[in-house]
């Protein structure tokens, strides 16, 4: 059986990831819902974390991505590729991409110093895999943010939660490239 919190402790403190399932809640999901981890995969830089097990019977992959502060379109690349090997099941994805992926709507100012050109790259790599933004499916017109910098005044989304499931096909909402 798998631990039942899944962390990376790298050797830099700014950087890492965790999915927890703390032991009240993992010993409710097994009782409920029969989870049973059953791999995860990690990198050693403390960037993302991936945990597949099953619940009910049914197969699924968490995975927690924290992209760095500089070439995050190369980086998510490299990511979801090395997840798109190790995942099954219905996927579910969340994680800090320090990218507004729809300036307009993600940043307090509507736009963003991340150049558009990869900002097309990392939504052209999530459509890839055919993820779905869960938020902004639920609030597709919705202006909210995950985060502040004092340093340069502005508000912006730039955690994500994306869910794939084989077969389901979003009517809106899906992260594509335009």
């Amino acid at each position: 059986m798998l631990p039942q919190s899944y962390k990376i402790n790298p050797t830099q403190q700014t950087t890492s990831v965790i999915i927890q399932l703390r032991a009240r809640q993992l010993s409710w999901w097994r009782r409920i819902w029969g989870f049973q981890g059953l791999d995860s995969m990690l990198d050693g830089q403390g960037r993302f974390l991936y945990v597949k097990g099953t619940i009910t019977g049914m197969l699924y992959t968490f995975a927690n991505i924290y992209l760095p502060n500089k070439r995050q379109a190369q980086f998510l690349r490299k990511a979801l590729n090395k997840l798109s090997d190790f995942s099954e099941g219905t996927l579910v994805l969340g994680g800090d991409f320090n990218t507004p992926l729809d300036p307009i709507m993600d940043s307090s100012t509507r736009h963003s110093s991340i150049p558009q050109l990869h900002i097309r790259s990392m939504k052209r790599a999530l459509g890839d895999m055919e993820l779905v933004d869960c938020w902004r499916t639920l609030h597709p017109t919705t202006r909210d943010f995950t985060y502040y910098s004092a340093l340069h005044d502005r508000y912006s989304q730039i955690d994500y939660i994306g869910c794939y499931q084989p077969g389901w096909t979003p009517q809106h909402g899906q992260i594509t490239a335009r």
